[in-house]
């Protein structure tokens, strides 16, 4: 029976279909008869059309609109099995780019940071509306990344795969996060590349797509109407603001959706980091460093309530009142004591970077993933030049959330490699009882 199991869960399609399987149920209870879904289904009846009257007037349409007005036209059954293949996209595209011959359990601890991600932020607008928006150029930005695992690996690739990278580029840089990321780790690569001496015709191809593309978002009169339109809606103060305070307002949004949302996907993150230093290094203050981010989760996220009993002053100066991390706005960025939870979220971030270093030393794959982690970030930070920063929720942390799962998995394979299997399958089954609770969860609420 054990021997059966294990030849189970080893299979290399199982974790597909499980995935696959959980999301079904999701999709079963998905509805598109709300907000944008709605709204684009009665406005938009002309794709073409509408493409052009979106460009001069609310956004810059690319191919993924296309995609995003035909499915609002189509029945709802079209958009649930492009939205199952779309997730089982992003899922073999993260396998695909932390690959890794020594860790067997690769491809679950994928799935299962996937089923941790709160989908519910993907129907906060509308199902296919915000899917598309987000989730779709996410899966394709993703795809078209293995090219430059490929050439790590130094694998051949074949015309078909030139293709297929090109095309799920496109539909990744839709989305002005997406491209940025794909844009910023094209130019970075390229210029090591160049470095090293080593041309790839195909990478400069991507990198200039990406940037015509990222001149394109910039320009669009659409998105700079758009701007106007949402700051008196969302945040009539924002143009009051320099870029210095535009900055702090989201970074410190940033990390208080990270760590005081009782947010678990992050918290198992930052376990994870634990393990990959205390598994190389015996040294306290390198332990002691991979410890801040969790504690810091803990401390000012789910046991908030606990500690402030215990240590109330400490948690009242990161507590803005209402429960949640102390967030700097246009009501209280001229108080100095606020800036303490800049401070704090400057040494998160830091003592992460720090851990990843640490983890995977001085080699290549540390710095790769670092550059993963920085984009991710980053990716969250072009929302200081929205007026939206508050009011477009979690679903804009999409990118730094699987930035951080790419992160995750290649930490997780790091620790593969000093531990024994039978810890492996301990670290698989908590993380895949989380998960399943979480999943639970999600079921419950769609």
């Amino acid at each position: 029976m054990n021997k059966k199991i294990r030849k189970w869960i080893r299979s290399d399609n199982i974790p597909y279909i499980i995935l696959m399987i959980a999301f079904i149920f999701i999709h079963i209870k998905m509805t598109s008869n709300y907000g944008d879904d709605v709204y684009s289904r009665e406005h938009y009846a002309d794709v073409w059309g509408s493409m052009f009257t979106l460009y001069k007037t609310w956004s810059s349409p690319s191919l993924a609109t296309v995609v995003q007005l035909y499915l609002v036209k189509w029945p709802d059954f079209i958009f649930k099995i492009c939205n199952l293949l779309v997730i089982i996209l992003s899922a073999y595209s993260i396998i695909k780019i932390t690959e890794d011959r020594s860790s067997k359990y690769q491809k679950w601890m994928v799935i299962f940071f996937i089923m941790l991600y709160p989908f519910m932020q993907m129907g906060t607008a509308g199902w296919i509306i915000t899917s598309t928006i987000y989730y779709f150029p996410l899966s394709f930005g993703l795809y078209s990344l293995i090219y430059l695992k490929y050439i790590y690996d130094g694998k051949e690739i074949n015309k078909l795969q030139y293709i297929s990278f090109w095309f799920a580029l496109v539909m990744g840089l839709g989305n002005l996060q997406m491209c940025c990321i794909i844009l910023g780790a094209y130019t970075v690569l390229n210029i090591f590349f160049f470095i090293k001496k080593k041309i790839f015709k195909y990478s400069i191809l991507q990198n200039v797509t990406s940037l015509i593309f990222f001149i394109y978002h910039a320009t669009a009169p659409g998105n700079i109407n758009r701007s106007g339109a949402e700051t008196i809606t969302w945040f009539p103060d924002f143009n009051m603001l320099s870029i210095t305070n535009k900055i702090k307002i989201c970074f410190t949004a940033t990390l208080g959706n990270l760590i005081s949302d009782y947010n678990v996907f992050f918290l198992c993150f930052t376990i994870l980091i634990i393990f990959g230093v205390y598994c190389k290094y015996k040294e306290i203050l390198y332990r002691c460093i991979s410890l801040i981010p969790f504690l810091a989760s803990v401390l000012f996220g789910f046991g908030k309530n606990i500690f402030s009993s215990v240590i109330p002053n400490l948690i009242a100066l990161m507590n803005n009142g209402q429960n949640n991390f102390l967030q700097i706005d246009v009501s209280n960025f001229e108080c100095k004591k606020n800036y303490l939870s800049i401070i704090l979220g400057v040494i998160i971030v830091g003592s992460i970077l720090i851990s990843i270093y640490l983890i995977f030393e001085n080699t290549l794959k540390m710095l790769l993933i670092e550059l993963i982690f920085l984009l991710g970030f980053a990716s969250r930070m072009i929302m200081s030049f929205s007026p939206t920063v508050y009011a477009s929720g979690i679903r804009t942390f999409i990118f730094l959330y699987f930035s951080i799962l790419v992160c995750a998995v290649f930490i997780f394979n790091d620790i593969s490699e000093n531990i024994s299997e039978d810890k492996q399958k301990n670290i698989l089954m908590y993380g895949g009882i989380i998960a399943a609770i979480n999943y639970l969860q999600l079921l419950i609420i769609v």
